[in-house]
């Protein structure tokens, strides 16, 4: 069945491949934090009951199956609606940036797995605001010490999902035509089973592309250097003081490895989320590592209400917005004010973190 899909696919009309079709259920897998084995990392899991948790990496499961039927269909799947509601409002999806990719490298359309994205566990050195023990085991430590803030965050127990090595190297088999990869976590570099990973990977497939998301708070250069197209998308929300009260970490011993993978010809992509502590440092981080050398800088906003930057208020936030000059295109919707239940939770959650991070956001000089 599998293969008859990828045949079918070759008919398909070019329009078709460029306004609506997605080639990952047909050619990508993920691996994400809880277990799930879906198509690609946007995929929306509503209902998680009914969605396969891995086993092995394979397309031509009954789940993947179906997804790969609607799109032949040319239906869009419940879970793929994420992408086409970004296109819809300007934004570039995951969809779009999976096509280019495979253009620009002339991918062969045939059955082999192309694209990987896998999260090895959950992990993680950091309780970073805008994060969740979901991604970050140091957040149920955080959740433990002040109950109170799930209330707010809604976040719920959590147990990470965590590859056996039999997996690994099951995976490690199938990645001798992988195309790419993008590897997250937890804190992938600082996760003992993805070195093993990486250090194996290298030796039967180096060439691939490669994409760590990583907080860059630990870089071994030997596990990282075999790979000739490797990309590190670190993740860095502002700088000094911003930076520590959002991340928990010391700004100068990130900063000193990302300076570290620059000198040794790695390419370096920031990824900055946006939230009410930092919207007035986004231009400085930006300038800051543009001038570093750092070519590409991304900027997301936080989805949490919680965390939104409208509570700064109607006049800062326009102010803010209104004097960025930034490298790439962000959409910022227009300002609404928040509710007083989202206020509250605002206030709460800065209160709760002041403590946590042991000093107050509201006295690092901006």
């Amino acid at each position: 069945m599998g293969k008859q899909i990828f045949e079918s696919f070759s008919f398909i009309p070019t329009n078709l491949m460029k306004d609506l079709y997605c080639r990952l259920p047909f050619e990508g897998y993920c691996i994400d934090a809880e277990g799930f084995g879906l198509p690609c990392c946007a995929f929306q899991k509503k209902d998680t009951h009914k969605l396969p948790i891995h086993e092995n990496v394979s397309v031509d499961s009954d789940f993947f199956r179906s997804v790969q039927k609607e799109i032949l269909s040319e239906r869009i799947p419940d879970g793929c609606f994420h992408c086409y509601d970004r296109e819809n409002q300007g934004m570039l999806s995951h969809r779009q940036k999976y096509i280019e990719r495979r253009n620009k490298k002339n991918y062969k359309n045939d059955s082999t797995l192309k694209h990987l994205d896998i999260s090895f566990s959950n992990t993680c050195n950091l309780a970073c605001v805008m994060c969740s023990n979901r991604y970050s085991s140091k957040w149920n430590i955080i959740n433990k010490k002040f109950p109170e803030l799930t209330e707010i965050t809604k976040s719920k127990p959590f147990e990470s999902f965590n590859l056996s090595y039999a997996q690994i190297d099951d995976i490690l088999e199938k990645s001798i035509n992988l195309q790419s990869i993008v590897i997250k976590g937890g804190e992938p570099l600082l996760d003992k089973k993805c070195c093993y990973f990486l250090e194996n990977l290298s030796k039967i497939n180096p060439d691939l592309d490669v994409m760590i998301v990583s907080n860059v708070t630990a870089v071994d250069i030997s596990i990282l250097k075999p790979f000739k197209n490797l990309k590190i998308i670190a993740s860095i929300d502002g700088l000094e003081d911003v930076y520590r009260w959002i991340r928990g970490f010391d700004f100068t011993t990130v900063d000193k490895n990302i300076d570290t993978l620059l000198n040794n010809n790695i390419q370096v992509i920031v990824n900055f989320t946006i939230t009410a502590y930092n919207l007035h440092m986004l231009q400085k981080t930006h300038d800051y590592f543009i001038e570093k050398g750092i070519h590409h800088f991304g900027a997301y906003i936080a989805k949490e209400k919680y965390l939104h930057f409208n509570h700064l208020g109607k006049t800062k936030v326009e102010h803010y917005i209104s004097n960025l000059n930034l490298s790439e295109f962000i959409y910022f919707p227009e300002y609404t004010e928040p509710s007083q239940k989202d206020k509250g939770d605002f206030a709460k959650f800065t209160k709760i973190m002041n403590l946590a991070r042991g000093f107050e956001w509201q006295t690092i000089q901006l």
